[in-house]
């Protein structure tokens, strides 16, 4: 055992890293939204809402809770803040466990001072390893995930130690079934886990206690996610799949909407399995651990660690190897990430580099630990030297390597589309949205920051669902749907043919060609209610588009839009004329292009097709004052365009790129003429 004044040494320790990783947490946060879900998650916890399926409810839950705390912040950043602190919790549990394995295995003559260092170094590294931090500054069920993991992971270790004690076997089981309500990654330890018994207790599975506790602690925790009944009953502002029976509860869990079965598809295969999938997970493994940028050390110190660990008790290293190597397979078996996919899958990665963290943990300590085992004092000196270089080094190459790249505190690029989107429309406009990106960034600024409540955010792909129909004219009867509640419910796909729908302006009448979207026989649902919205508005309320409609939807608008900036009217003329002076006192003087111009600042894929909006307004505005003679405004403002948006920070999309050195060609060559 190691005495009271070590004890304290272990403390410090901790509360150091502790202290460290918070501040650099706290340095890179993002101080508003970002892309993806945060927007939704942070929405969700501000108005205690449901997010979509499988959701999050008890990150949900907690972060509505803490939304009430009064720390003068703004909602979302307290909200990132709070991820911060989860993450920090995860790594604190790990070095717990390495601490709980690494003692029992040490006696006091071989325990030093200089541990401590260690622990610091092995806490840094692996708190800072790129995946950790990337979702330590944004609030999202990912951090939480790996909350839960390390909590699993150390009772575990604590089972280990007394076996007879079911009181941790209930716990990892109700720990389990929370975590059906955090993100259900890490029901795939559960395998694993299966093998980590059997390790330290052959005969468990015959004992009816384990049984007992097993399936009630797992039942309990499962018991949490009823709560999502109720609060759907409340009707929040968010409340997808609005689940507030226990049928629309079951669709909800088993993921009705996309597909059902649980998200349970494993076959076919949706890219190569060893060329891509696999591949995926080791390039993953390692920007965390495995980097060049790094020395490739966190990797060694952690094998070295797992090795140490084989010769110093080697159930404890078959177990958390078995825990590893089960939870990476079936988690790429499981997921089966299609190729090229939009988004990257580090985050369901998760469980493994938590467990590989220990690994990397309990390698620091033996490092220095093994030197007070050289006999010669010299020999000793140096290799101390040499290995405490090496401690420090780790967490510091993380930091290099990451910063950059993780550092959100200076990133508006969401905040400041949504904020371009709203702020500039006409009175009680409706706003017609395709994606999550340029949907719940704007419900977020509405809900939370109350901007521009009188828009009538829709989104277009929620249309096809008879439960969001349903919650736009329950909660405003003015809305000009033209549908009830029984007509939304027998709404379907329709059989149809190309159809000119006619419609009346004044005394003109307008005809839209609308054409089947679905295997050129059938007419989605959202397309028949954006029909009848059309058709019911009468032109009473102004109607926007964000952007232009993607090529699956509403081609029939398509000829009756105005772009006026990242939005485009619809007007009652086909091909109407720009209004120019709009379009450039929204591209010019109102909108805000935050970091665009800032080659230090992280940016992702959406970043890109944000900025292909902007830059069509840019060029639409060129295009025209080029065709109309205004060749001097059309550089002024070519010229503005490089300032704002220039294409050496961020490089737009090549088609759009294309356009911008055409235009660029034809303007140099004309002013040139002219002179």
């Amino acid at each position: 055992m190691i005495n009271k004044s070590k004890n304290n040494l272990i403390k410090f320790a901790l509360g150091f890293s502790i202290g460290i990783t918070f501040y650099l947490f706290l340095s890179t946060a993002f101080r508003t939204i970002a892309w993806w879900d945060i927007n939704e998650y942070s929405l969700a916890a501000y108005c205690l809402g449901i997010p979509h399926p499988p959701g999050s409810q008890l990150l949900v839950f907690l972060g509505w809770l803490v939304s009430f705390v009064p720390t003068g912040l703004s909602a979302v950043f307290q909200l990132n803040l709070f991820a911060s602190l989860i993450a920090v919790s995860a790594i604190l549990f790990v070095s717990k466990s390495a601490i709980k394995i690494f003692n029992n295995q040490s006696d006091e003559k071989n325990y030093k001072t200089d541990i401590a260092l260690s622990l610091v170094a092995g806490f840094l590294t692996v708190a800072l390893s790129e995946t950790i931090w990337q979702y330590a500054v944004q609030f999202t069920p990912y951090i939480l995930t790996a909350l839960f993991t390390s909590l699993i992971i150390y009772f575990a270790v604590k089972w280990s130690e007394d076996i007879s004690n079911i009181k941790y076997i209930f716990i990892i089981a109700l720990l389990l079934g929370l975590d059906f309500s955090v993100h259900r990654t890490n029901i795939l330890l559960v395998p694993g886990l299966a093998v980590w018994f059997i390790i330290f207790n052959k005969k468990i599975f015959l004992n009816k206690n384990f049984w007992m506790v097993s399936i009630g602690g797992g039942l309990l925790g499962l018991f949490f996610h009823l709560i999502i009944i109720p609060i759907a009953k409340l009707d929040p502002f968010l409340n997808m799949n609005n689940p507030s029976s226990f049928t629309s509860f079951w669709d909800y869990v088993t993921l009705k909407m996309y597909g059902g079965g649980m998200l349970i598809n494993l076959y076919p295969r949706k890219a190569p399995f060893w060329d891509y999938q696999v591949m995926d997970y080791f390039r993953f493994f390692g920007h965390n651990f495995l980097s060049p940028q790094t020395l490739y050390l966190p990797a060694i110190v952690g094998a070295l660690g797992l090795g140490a660990m084989f010769a110093q008790k080697k159930k404890m290293a078959i177990g958390l190897l078995s825990l590893f190597i089960l939870n990476v397979i079936i988690a790429i078996i499981y997921f089966n990430i299609p190729q090229n996919f939009f988004r990257d899958f580090a985050r369901h990665y998760i469980p493994s580099f938590i467990i590989f963290g220990l690994f990397i943990i309990y390698g620091c300590m033996f490092l220095l630990r093994s030197v007070t085992e050289i006999k010669s004092k010299s020999s000793q000196m140096f290799v101390k030297i040499l290995v405490i270089l090496i401690l420090i080094l780790m967490p510091v190459m993380q930091i290099v390597r990451n910063y950059k790249s993780i550092d959100g505190s200076k990133t508006y690029f969401a905040y400041d589309y949504a904020s371009n989107l709203l702020s500039y429309l006409e009175k009680d406009a409706i706003l017609f949205s395709f994606g999550d990106n340029d949907t719940f960034p704007l419900w977020n600024l509405q809900k939370i920051e109350k901007m521009r409540e009188d828009v009538a955010v829709v989104n277009y792909s929620l249309l096809n669902t008879k439960w969001y129909l349903n919650q736009i004219i329950q909660r405003d009867a003015s809305f000009p749907m033209g549908l009830n509640s029984e007509e939304i419910n027998d709404l379907q796909f329709s059989p149809w043919s190309d159809t000119t729908i006619s419609m009346f302006y004044g005394n003109d009448t307008l005809s839209f060609l609308v054409k089947p979207n679905v295997a050129d026989k059938y007419l989605m649902i959202s397309e028949q209610v954006m029909l009848s919205i059309i058709r019911e508005n009468n032109w009473k309320r102004p109607i926007y588009i964000v952007g232009e409609p993607p090529g699956y939807a509403m081609s029939w608008v398509s000829p009756f839009l105005r772009k006026d900036g990242v939005v485009s009217k619809l007007m009652p003329t086909e091909n109407p004329e720009l209004d120019i002076e709009l379009l450039k006192n929204n591209t010019l003087n109102n909108y805000k292009y935050r970091g665009y111009n800032n080659p230090d600042i992280k940016v992702e894929q959406q970043d890109i097709w944000t900025l292909n909006n902007y830059y069509t307004s840019f060029l639409s505005i060129i295009q025209h004052e080029y065709q109309n003679g205004n060749i001097e405004s059309a550089l002024e403002i070519y010229n503005n365009l490089n300032k704002i948006l220039p294409d050496t920070v961020i490089k737009p999309s090549e088609n759009i790129l294309k356009i911008k050195i055409e235009l660029k060609n034809r303007l140099f060559e004309k002013n040139d003429l002219e002179k």
